[in-house]
């Protein structure tokens, strides 16, 4: 029986609005959504501290990674339990790079890319012998619109939403 949201996943999608969210570690994050306003803020990780400190960040929307806690008593979080990667740009019209961390070593990388509706309209596999990788992928050819990457790495997986100009 769970008590969190771990790898949980949120889209809101308007007319001229798109907000995400996801919950990786833990059972509770926070976001703040303007509707029919400009909030100005811009979510991410406030902790100078972290490796993904965000300067521009606003709003500590609870999403900091550390390499070394505790003066570095514990080893480094890339250990493959929680596969991660982003996509840029996004939204995008003829290619996006996808930045991937915490892979398995020597394990395959499988991204697919299905359709708002469900439909799988692309999906590759690479091989990997790295924990993290940046792979380019063509995707001139898809309707404009609004999709789902997903990429698998052994028992590890994430989805993240993309629009397609």
């Amino acid at each position: 029986m769970g008590h969190g949201w771990n790898g949980g996943y949120f889209q809101i999608i308007g007319a001229s609005t798109y907000a995400e969210g996801t919950v990786l570690y833990g059972n509770d994050m926070n976001y703040v959504i303007g509707i029919n306003s400009e909030c100005g803020t811009i979510e991410g990780c406030m902790d100078p501290l972290a490796i993904n400190y965000n300067p521009q960040a606003t709003f500590d929307n609870g999403s900091c990674f550390y390499n070394n806690i505790n003066g570095g008593n514990l080893p480094q979080l890339n250990n493959g339990l929680e596969l991660e990667f982003n996509l840029f740009p996004n939204p995008a019209d003829a290619g996006i790079n996808i930045n991937l961390n915490h892979l398995a070593v020597n394990t395959p990388i499988q991204i697919s890319i299905t359709s708002l509706e469900g439909k799988l309209v692309s999906s590759q596999t690479y091989g990997n012998n790295d924990s993290n990788r940046m792979i380019q992928l063509n995707i001139a050819e898809l309707a404009s619109g609004y999709y789902f990457v997903r990429v698998d790495n052994g028992s590890n997986s994430q989805t993240l939403p993309l629009i397609k100009q």
